[in-house]
């Protein structure tokens, strides 16, 4: 996560504290556009930045707009990826369900066929023992 501030710092121009508030905001943002089930992914992969005491508003430095130019930019890419990760995390979950669907049925396919079979020697016992008697 370090190199994510390094970054932000050498590419975005931004102070240590202003790259530290960013990645607050990418967190809130990649939060607010995942499943709830990946929460602990986003959380996990953001547990790994150091807190920084100090609140700071990056929109309280005055400039030519490049700070939040390059920080849209940076948003924007971020949000690209979480949604073809979201994308491609759907198409494996669908791909499993139909591979666990396709299992499930060959398995109820062969318990019909091993229940019919018991069924066909349990009546085979019972002529043989009516036969006996």
């Amino acid at each position: 996560m370090k190199d994510l501030i390094n970054n932000l710092k050498e590419n975005a121009g931004l102070t240590e504290q202003q790259a530290y508030k960013a990645i607050e905001i990418m967190k809130g943002f990649v939060m607010s556009k995942v499943p709830p089930m990946f929460s602990g992914v986003v959380n996990n992969f953001f547990a790994s930045v150091p807190q920084q005491s100090a609140d700071i508003d990056i929109t309280e430095y005055p400039g030519d707009g490049a700070i939040e130019q390059k920080a849209q930019k940076i948003k924007e890419e971020t949000a690209d990826k979480i949604e073809t990760l979201a994308d491609e995390t759907k198409d494996e979950l669908e791909d499993f369900a139909k591979n666990a669907a396709d299992r499930l049925d060959q398995l109820a396919i062969k318990t019909e066929e091993a229940a019919k079979e018991a069924i066909d020697k349990l009546k085979s016992i019972m002529e043989e023992g009516n036969k006996i008697k």
